[in-house]
């Protein structure tokens, strides 16, 4: 039974929230709701004061200390990306962002006297999007300037269609023992139509076969669950064609919605496509596994599905692989790393973190870095809001070796109220929630906030809630928009020749999240959504006239009583919607 005070505030926040209208969360919602806490007393320091926090920590012992280098452009911005990339205006702009690199590795590195970092990691963007030659010239002097353990890991991440045999020879003549190729998918149909194609599976044989060629130690494979076009048959496809180039390891992860690609491409809400989601991975998780089992990989997956259907990670394993040697970057509450390049992470644990959240300047030291001070209140805020956004559930045993405290006795109050109200499960190893929805993971958010700090985060949702990346990935640029526009259009003359097309013209008489009702010359037609679905609106001035192109729509603007045409196909005694044409 709910008691009457944890009932109070669960009805309380749900009506805060209700009326607000915040609906329809996505994943960066919560995540920023954890960066607005994060960020609450930040202020920028310049690169002389940097440089001294630096230079005090290098008498500390620490677990790990890490270096990080960002280079953050990409060739373009593929539709399902959640990650800051940006399109180089030529070769001349990456080359300008390497040499002011290196001038920040010039400034920093007397910080670093006689201190020795354990691990290197390059990611993006792109990396590999760098020429041999620029790629050389920043490894040389990341060797020349730093000291590296020799039994550390050195990563790097590869994008197979900027493959070179040099480039990958360079990462080995470096030391490099670790590369990840992002192949995503090998459906090269799905490629094209999120953007990607100018990825092909030759460049990723090629990319593998040149990683064990030059003998790194560990080499992966990173696959997408859940991208547009994706199906159960595609997803074991890409999974049995990754364990045939024989990688150490595979993760599959499941796509992180943004904004853009929820509306602009699959014309879902996110619950929808949440529900999508969880029933995509459902239906193929357990085959993977065994299918996996059967080539000699283990799997160390989540295991339990709830992780808000996106962030699911699992990851398999050669079973004779050892992976306690290597390092996982990105749990920067958990250890400390030096970042470098244009929206670098850098922490000390326990102490400072900061971001470089603009652009490189051509002298470091007039650079300003955003700075969160270390508050250990809020850091702790900041890891149970990350797992909200994240995770099932929060490790207690991770609380304590981060925080030297356990989180009962840190939150006992709050964790007890959500207990009651029945959002979390308490265990002795875990606090797991006990719901996917993001709506219920931000009350949880609530919970653990004074009313008056959740007040004013969800009175600055409209601004600060979501996420910018959200803005710029709607500004993809209208030679890609028009390509995935032509993949569309090959598609409906396939079907048209095949002639299995029909076109109904109707009202709407109802809607469902996958299907419409229309009522067509007194019969009613019900028709299913496939994952080809294009939305649009148009204009009939006059009756015979044709209709003209207004906008493109997304699902959710279609309503009861509209007019429509619906141009489909006929399989299995349905008709399903490639093209709904809502007419005005």
């Amino acid at each position: 039974m709910m008691n009457q005070r944890a009932q109070k505030e669960l009805v309380r926040y749900r009506d805060m929230i209700k009326n607000r209208e915040i609906n329809d969360l996505s994943p960066y919602d919560l995540s920023n709701l954890r960066l607005l806490i994060d960020s609450s007393k930040n202020h920028t320091e310049n690169a002389s004061e940097i440089f001294d926090v630096w230079k005090r920590y290098r008498n500390e012992e620490d677990e790990d200390l890490n270096f990080y280098l960002h280079i953050p452009f990409c060739y373009h911005q593929c539709h399902f990306c959640c990650y800051a990339g940006e399109t180089p205006k030529g070769k001349e702009e990456v080359e300008e962002y390497v040499q002011r690199l290196i001038k920040y590795l010039y400034f920093f590195s007397p910080a670093f006297d006689q201190k020795i970092f354990d691990n290197l990691h390059i990611g993006g963007g792109t990396p590999s999007i760098l020429s041999r030659g620029l790629l050389y010239e920043l490894l040389n002097k990341v060797d020349e300037l730093f000291q590296f353990n020799s039994l550390g890991q050195k990563s790097f991440e590869f994008n197979p269609s900027s493959f070179s045999f040099d480039k990958m020879k360079t990462l080995r003549d470096f030391g490099f023992n670790k590369v990840s190729v992002g192949v995503q998918t090998f459906d090269e149909k799905m490629l094209e139509i999120n953007n990607r194609a100018d990825q092909t599976n030759e460049l990723v044989k090629e990319t593998m076969k040149a990683a064990h060629h030059l003998g790194f130690e560990w080499i992966n494979i990173d696959l997408l669950s859940g991208m547009y076009g994706d199906t159960k048959e595609k997803s074991i496809m890409s999974f049995e064609k990754a364990l045939s180039l024989n990688p150490h390891s595979i993760y599959l992860y499941s796509i992180k919605p943004t904004t853009f690609y929820l509306k602009e491409i699959h014309n879902l809400s996110f619950k929808d496509y949440f529900d999508k989601a969880k029933r995509s991975i459902e239906s193929v998780i357990d085959e993977i596994i065994l299918i996996a089992d059967r080539a000699g990989y283990m799997s160390l997956g989540s295991g339990a599905l709830p992780s808000l259907g996106y962030q699911n990670t699992w990851v398999f394993l050669q079973k004779e692989f050892n992976i306690s040697k290597f390092y996982c970057f990105g749990n920067e509450q958990d250890s400390t790393v030096f970042g470098l390049g244009y929206k670098s992470l850098s922490s000390i644990k326990r102490k400072i973190r900061y971001i470089m959240d603009d652009p490189l300047e051509d002298d470091p030291e007039s650079y300003k870095f955003l700075v969160t001070p270390y508050d250990e209140k809020k850091s702790m805020l900041f890891f149970i809001f990350n797992n909200l956004s994240l995770t099932a559930g929060i490790s207690r045993e991770r609380f304590q070796k981060t925080y030297h405290k356990d989180i009962m006795d840190e939150f006992k109050d709050v964790i007890l109220k959500l207990e009651e109200a029945g959002m979390v499960s308490v265990k002795e190893k875990e606090i797991v929630f006990t719901s996917d929805l993001p709506e219920d993971r931000l009350v949880c958010a609530l919970f653990f906030l004074e009313e008056k700090k959740a007040k004013e985060i969800l009175n600055n949702k409209k601004n600060k809630f979501k996420n910018d990346m959200n803005r710029d990935q709607i500004k993809i640029d209208e030679s890609n928009q028009n390509k995935g526009r032509n993949v569309f259009d090959e598609n409906l003359r396939e079907i048209m020749a095949n002639k299995t097309a029909v076109l109904l013209d109707g009202i709407v008489e109802r809607k469902e999240k996958d299907s419409l009702v229309i009522l067509s010359d007194n019969e009613k037609i019900e028709v299913f959504l496939t994952d080809l679905l294009k939305v649009i609106e148009s204009e009939i001035k006059k009756e015979g006239d044709k209709p003209s192109f207004i906008k493109d729509l997304s699902w959710g603007e279609i309503t009861k009583g509209d007019k429509v045409s619906i141009f489909g196909q006929k399989k299995d005694n349905k008709t399903e919607a490639i093209l709904i044409r809502r007419i005005i």
